[in-house]
């Protein structure tokens, strides 16, 4: 059924809400300006002749007592602007409860602060006369006024169409229509020309559904991820169908809130130059802190990164649904979203106002744009640890929106205890920002008092077993001895550490947090007070801060031969890598099976090469004779370039050192045998050659690559081929035209067990010779 209404009556009978899903009001627009001044044009002459007007067709369908336009938003919206302008101009608006209670009747849903900015029009005082203001200028000087309002379009459209500096807006096409309130009688009167007719989509029997939305606002602007996100987040409805965020009862809380002052945090110093927008960095942000709650919530951590809210979010996969998140779309984790938000925004004062700068600017909270020369939209990425850091600055944020203070100090605790965790071990994975983020989740209510709570952790009651675990008992130790000393309970002299000691220890690049072997003894007691000194020989010993292959050599030759000869026993020798990088140097030195080598090495005097060599190990048979050659040979200045483990076949015959994933015994450094050191005496001496492109000698060293090495002996003009085997016995070969060598049938050897010298291998291979000459001639 048609009915022909003035839009006074319109609001009379229908409370009028442009629905969420449809496009931002247009009609403001710059790029509309002929379309804005014919329509005003239009209206005016309406007003003036006056003339009947018909503007046509509104279509749209009531829900719950409300009227949802599906055709026709634009124009409600200008008719709107005009009413209200006469209500304002003519003093209406404040004078009559009936003006400003049936202006209310119209509202906006596409954004919440849409629905405010009306709202709040509708309650807008006079404009002083005399103080040179335009109508815009008093509507934006208004407290209530919030500057992410500015990248609202309907917003902007709208002081646009009521206000402008050019000839298209109502106030400038009717401010000479005066005395106002004779045009506000004519508007509001059974007589007014301008009118249209509203047809109810139930009369046709068509289906309410989003796609009708879409399909009819086909001609406008395509939705960002963003906006669809929220649109369908504030819709959201969970199994039983009931939804998590009522647009009526939070209009003055979380959603109201998530449009306006929350935005705040991302339009002001985060906006987007160009395009003057936030809508990925939120929605990023938003991606992150959902990832976050999701994995510190989650029922189990097992298995959690193959989960499709985490596969969705950690990939960086568009937007295309909400479904994906309902895990985590409960009431405790809006709670927890607004409770963090409210915390950011009471912390900007602490943070100029910018959340980055608590972390020296890095984009760790709120994301940066990384393209302004265009409408090309990059954002900044996060890595592991960073996501770590996030979420520990969202708990922190949480409890300050729950009524905490915000102290620098508190949030320098915090962080350090997050950042000391999420080193020791490094978060580098997705497995890994699962744990991390678990671990810390168990103290984000003591976020802002973190100190005083690890103080008061007892760590003997379970002994640690993960190496976070480990860290976590570290931080708690330290905070005992930090918190001992703020309250006045240690009284500090020349040999104790202060708290900065600490943290300045924790910074050294070896360390990264983890100083547990600086206070604790050979037997794993905690000793505060060998803390300074050990510092002290550390920084020493593993300085400069250049890490060249000078450097590196010298710790090799003057720390790691040192720390392995003080070894007692054989486990200790299996259980590190022998490598001089600062990562290796971190594990062995927090190793509890270590403590009392780490203390000796700390604290009694370095042995040079030579004294080294005179030492004997205290283990027995052959793992003593593996043990010293680990410590009083050079080998170890020649495994340094990457991490080389100690290794044992099964009837502990045979040891060698290989990297990590060497398979190939051509790559194995084999110990306790005298292969090495005779054959390489041999070829310092000339006797012998090494052959190229085969095991040979490791550089200069007096060891050798492989399970068996190959070599080339000359004897009265005569170059003979052999091979020691690790039997051991040595073999006679020769080479095959790509000079690889091989045996042939028949091929003559030699028990070399007893050989210990050069002058013993020298008789073996010519033993050989002979008796292959005397077959020969026979």
């Amino acid at each position: 059924m048609e009915v022909l209404y003035t839009f006074w009556e319109f609001l009379n009978d229908n409370t009028v809400v442009i629905p969420i899903i449809q496009r931002d009001y247009a009609q403001g627009r710059k790029e509309k300006k002929s379309l804005r001044i014919n329509f005003l044009t239009q209206l005016k002459e309406a007003l003036t002749v006056p003339k009947q007007t018909i503007l046509d067709f509104v279509y749209g369908a009531v829900e719950n007592g409300k009227l949802y336009p599906l055709d026709g938003q634009q124009r409600l919206t200008t008719l709107w602007l005009l009413y209200w302008y006469f209500a304002f101009k003519s003093g209406a608006l404040n004078d009559n409860p009936i003006a400003k209670e049936r202006l209310l009747k119209f509202s906006y849903q596409t954004r919440p602060s849409s629905k405010d900015f009306c709202r709040e029009l509708c309650s807008l005082t006079p404009l002083p006369e005399g103080n040179g203001l335009s109508l815009e200028q008093h509507i934006t000087n208004q407290r209530w006024f919030l500057s992410s309002f500015y990248q609202d379009p309907t917003i902007s459209a709208m002081l646009a169409m009521l206000s402008s500096n050019d000839d298209d807006s109502i106030d400038y096409l009717f401010s000479d229509l005066v005395p106002f309130d004779k045009y506000w009688n004519i508007l509001t009167g059974p007589d007014c020309p301008i009118r249209f007719y509203h047809k109810s989509m139930q009369d046709e029997d068509l289906p309410l559904t989003d796609d009708l939305y879409i399909k009819m606002n086909a001609r406008g602007k395509r939705l960002t991820e963003f906006e669809n996100f929220k649109a369908e987040l504030f819709e959201y409805k969970n199994r039983e169908e009931q939804k998590l965020f009522d647009i009526e009862a939070d209009s003055e809380s979380f959603i109201s809130r998530f449009e306006n002052e929350w935005t705040n945090i991302f339009w002001n110093g985060h906006r987007h130059n160009v395009l003057n927008r936030i809508d990925e960095i939120y929605l990023k942000f938003l991606n992150r802190f959902i990832l976050n709650y999701f994995i510190a919530h989650a029922d189990k951590a097992l298995g959690l990164d193959e989960d499709p809210l985490f596969k969705h979010i950690y990939e960086g996969e568009e937007f295309s649904g909400i479904k994906v998140y309902s895990p985590v779309l409960k009431p405790d984790f809006k709670e927890t979203l607004r409770y963090t938000l409210d915390g950011i925004v009471t912390s900007l004062t602490f943070c100029n106002n910018n959340p980055n700068n608590l972390f020296e600017g890095k984009p760790i909270i709120i994301p940066d744009y990384l393209s302004e020369l265009g409408e090309e939209v990059k954002v900044s990425s996060i890595n592991p640890r960073e996501r770590v850091l996030l979420y520990a600055a969202c708990l922190f944020f949480e409890q300050i929106g729950r009524g905490k203070s915000f102290t620098v100090i508190s949030w320098n605790d915090w962080i350090r205890f997050v950042d000391n965790v999420s080193r020791n071990p490094q978060v580098d994975s997705p497995q890994s920002v699962i744990s991390a983020i678990r671990a810390i989740s168990n103290f984000g209510s003591n976020s802002t008092r973190i100190i005083e709570c690890l103080s008061h952790i007892d760590t003997t009651e379970n002994r640690p077993s993960s190496q976070i675990e480990k860290q976590i008992v570290e931080e708690c130790e330290k905070a005992l001895y930090i918190q001992s000393i703020r309250e006045g309970k240690i009284a500090l002299d020349s040999s104790l550490p202060s708290e900065n000691d600490i943290l300045d220890a924790e910074q050294f690049r070896v360390f990264k947090g983890s100083v547990r072997f600086l206070y604790r003894d050979g037997s794993n007691s905690i000793s505060w007070r060998s803390f300074k000194n050990k510092y002290k020989r550390s920084s020493e010993l593993f300085g400069p801060l250049t890490n060249s292959p000078d450097n590196r050599k010298r710790i090799s030759r003057l720390v790691l031969r040192n720390l392995v000869y003080r070894f007692s026993d054989w486990e200790q020798l299996r259980s590190i890598a022998y490598d001089s990088s600062d990562e290796e140097w971190k594990k062995i030195l927090i190793k509890e099976l270590l403590s009392g080598p780490i203390h000796a090495l700390l604290t009694e005097p370095l042995l040079g090469d030579d004294e080294l060599r005179r030492q004997n190990s205290p283990l027995d048979g052959l793992r003593g004779t593996v043990h010293k050659e680990l410590f009083a040979t050079d080998l170890v200045e020649y495994t340094t370039w990457e991490p080389f483990l100690l290794r044992e076949d099964y009837y502990q015959q045979y040891y060698w050192l290989a990297a990590f994933n060497a398979k190939a015994e051509w790559k194995h450094y084999y110990l306790g045998n005298a292969k090495n050191h005779v054959l390489t005496e041999a070829a310092d001496k000339h006797i012998i050659s090494f052959l190229p492109n085969n095991n040979h000698r490791i550089h200069s060293s007096s060891f050798c690559w492989g399970y068996t090495v190959p070599f080339e002996y000359k004897s009265y003009e005569t170059t003979y081929f052999f091979r020691w085997e690790f039997e051991p016995i040595i073999r006679r070969g020769e080479l095959d035209s790509e000079g690889r060598f091989i045996i042939r049938e028949g091929s003559l050897s030699r028990d070399v067990s007893t050989v210990s010298s050069v002058e013993g291998l020298k008789q073996v291979l010519d033993d050989i010779i002979n008796e292959s000459k005397e077959l020969k001639s026979n």
